[in-house]
């Protein structure tokens, strides 16, 4: 959070106090959705034009222009292209300008993180489409092969974190496949002969 007040030739510039805030994006977040409200304060006479704040972003990073903000400092998702995978961070600087926001108004900034938080919205996928392995016969409790999966969701999360199933040929039972939680690979066992 930060505050830096404009010099001007109001007597009481504006102070903007921004802090952080945290938003669940859903991969693909509506158009319009409210994220938080900036308030400022000024020292002029309520309800008079020289304490009446106008807002705007005047920097965003990235500048993928994801965010709006209102006069009234309501920040909103602008672009529903918002992907944790393609930004998980962005730092927008916000003015706040008395005069409601007129020429001449006094202003001061302040910085607003807003993280992106993770959702499963990537599907894993394989490293190969065919794996093929050999083990000694009569044996059991082994590790036949590991099976390396690949997912853009956040890495060590239960959203990252692949499921592998034995979908055919295992009517019998021998095999088992669970996953390693360090690699996200699965690993096929051979249980009994």
């Amino acid at each position: 959070p930060g505050c830096c007040c404009g010099e001007g030739p109001l007597d009481s510039p504006a102070e903007t106090t921004a802090g952080k805030c945290r938003l669940h994006s859903t991969g693909i977040c509506c158009q319009g959705t409210s994220v938080m409200k900036i308030t400022a304060t000024d020292a002029d006479k309520p309800g008079h034009e020289n304490s009446q704040i106008a807002y705007t972003i005047v920097d965003q990073n990235p500048p993928h222009d994801m965010f709006s903000i209102s006069n009234e400092g309501i920040i909103s998702v602008k672009n529903s292209a918002l992907d944790r995978e393609r930004a998980d961070c962005y730092i927008l600087t916000v003015r706040g300008q008395d005069l409601n926001g007129k020429p001449g108004g006094n202003s001061g900034t302040g910085t607003v993180t807003i993280n992106v938080r993770d959702v499963n919205d990537n599907l894993p996928t394989l490293e190969k489409e065919e794996y093929e392995s050999s083990i000694e016969e009569n044996t059991q409790g082994v590790e036949v092969m590991r099976i390396k999966a690949e997912d853009r969701d956040l890495k060590n999360t239960d959203n990252w974190e692949a499921v592998f199933d034995i979908v055919k040929g295992n009517e019998a039972g021998y095999f088992s496949i669970r996953t390693d939680p360090n690699t996200n690979e699965g690993i096929l066992m051979l249980d009994k002969v």
